[in-house]
C-alpha cells in the first residue's frame, strides 16, 4: 500500500524542532504505520485501506529523535520535549513553507509524557502546550491525541499532551479498545479516565504501513510475509483512527459547501460512538460515556435525506440543504465501510 499523499506532503517537508534531526528519512516505523490508518489507499489489491483514503492527505512533522522512547518534562520541570510538539503543532497551523498554502485541518498526536501523580507533576509548564492548542482551537482545527499506554487512570495521574485535550472543545484523548480479547474491553495497556479521556478506538494488534527498507530490530512482523506492513498495538493506532473520523467529516462538509466548527464535529464524532460495557469496571465509565468509535453512524448521521429534517445532531444545526437522495446514498457507501465494533 502506498501512502497516498506522502507524494504531496514529502517527509522531509517540515523544520527540525529536535536538534540533530532530519526530515530527509522517517527513521522509524512508528509514523508510517499511524500514516496508514488514516490514509493507506485503497482498491490497490494489498495491505490496508486507511480510514480517510482518498479524503485525507498527510503532513508529516518531526517533532522528536529516532531514540526518544518517552517524552520527559513533567517530572522534572523542562519542557524541551513540549516545546517540540507545541512548534510542531504552531508549523502546521502557519501557511508558511507549505505547497499549496494549506494548513492541517485535523492533528493527530501518537505520542505523549510517561505518567506523573498529578500532586507531583509541573502543572505551570502546561502553557507551553496550551498556547498551541489555543491556535489550534481559534483555527477551527481538531486534534485527537493519544491517552499513552501505561494503564494508569488519567484523573490521578498527568500524561501531556492526553490532559490538555480534555479543556478543549476541538481535541478529543483517545484511549485503546481490544476487540480481539476474549471479552472485548479496554487494551491491557491502554490509559483511562472518566473526563480525561473521551472516547476509544481499536488499538490491539493493528495492522498498517510500515517502510519496507525499515532496518530497526524492533520493526513490527508482518503476518502475510511480505514488506511494507506489520501490526502494533498501542493508543498511537487509536488516536489515529479518531483523526481519519475528524477528517472524514471535514471533507464531507468541505465537499458539500457547508460550513461547520471543530466543536460540532467532535460532538457528531462522540454522539455517534456505541457505548460498549468492556469500557467499563464494575459498571462504572473507565472513559466517558463508556464510548467506542464507530465510523458507519458517523456516515449516517452526515447523511441528509431527500425530504423531512436532516439526521444527526450536527446535521440538526449546520446543514441548510437537503442532498438527492441517491447522492447521500452513495456517500454513505463511500465511507462506511469501516464499523466498530
Amino acid at each position: 500500500t502506498e501512502i497516498e499523499s506522502f507524494k504531496n506532503y514529502p517527509l522531509d517537508l517540515g523544520v527540525p524542532y529536535m536538534s540533530g534531526s532530519s526530515f530527509q528519512i522517517e527513521r522509524t516505523y512508528h509514523g508510517t504505520h499511524v500514516a496508514g490508518i488514516i490514509a493507506a489507499t485503497a482498491n490497490n489489491g494489498v495491505g490496508i485501506t486507511g480510514i480517510a483514503r482518498g479524503a485525507a492527505k498527510i503532513m508529516a512533522v518531526r517533532v522528536t529523535t529516532h531514540s526518544t522512547s518517552n517524552l520527559v518534562g513533567y517530572d522534572t520541570g523542562s519542557t524541551s520535549s513540549l516545546d517540540n510538539i507545541a512548534n510542531g503543532i504552531r508549523w502546521a497551523l502557519e501557511p508558511n513553507g507549505k505547497p499549496d498554502g494549506r494548513i492541517a485541518d485535523v492533528i493527530n498526536i501518537s505520542m505523549g509524557t510517561g505518567p506523573i501523580p498529578k500532586a507531583s507533576a509541573f502543572k505551570s509548564i502546561d502553557r507551553v502546550l496550551r498556547g498551541a492548542f489555543d491556535m489550534a482551537a481559534a483555527k477551527n482545527v481538531l486534534i485527537a491525541v493519544a491517552a499513552g499506554n501505561s494503564s494508569v487512570d488519567l484523573e490521578q495521574w498527568y500524561v501531556q499532551p492526553a490532559n490538555i485535550a480534555h479543556g478543549y472543545s476541538n481535541a478529543l484523548a483517545v484511549a485503546s479498545y481490544d476487540p480481539a480479547a476474549e471479552v472485548s474491553s479496554l487494551s491491557t495497556f491502554s490509559n483511562y479516565g472518566t473526563e480525561t479521556v473521551e472516547i476509544a478506538a481499536p488499538g490491539t494488534d493493528i495492522l498498517s504501513t510500515i517502510r519496507e527498507d525499515e532496518d530497526d530490530p524492533l520493526r513490527p512482523s508482518d503476518p502475510g510475509n511480505s514488506l511494507g506492513y506489520g501490526l502494533l498495538s498501542g493508543t498511537s493506532m487509536a488516536s489515529p483512527q479518531v483523526a481519519g473520523a475528524m477528517a472524514l467529516a471535514v471533507a464531507y462538509f468541505r465537499t458539500k459547501g457547508l460550513s461547520y466548527t471543530a466543536a460540532q464535529i467532535k460532538d457528531l464524532i462522540t454522539s455517534t460512538a456505541t457505548p460498549a460495557s468492556g469500557l467499563m469496571r464494575n459498571n462504572v465509565d473507565l472513559i466517558k460515556g463508556h464510548r467506542l468509535l464507530n465510523i458507519k453512524k458517523l456516515a449516517e448521521a452526515l447523511m441528509v435525506p431527500s425530504s423531512g429534517a436532516p439526521m444527526g445532531a450536527l446535521a440538526k444545526r449546520t446543514i441548510e440543504k437537503n442532498l438527492p437522495g441517491q447522492e447521500a446514498l452513495e456517500m454513505a457507501h463511500k465511507i462506511s465501510y469501516f464499523d466498530c465494533p
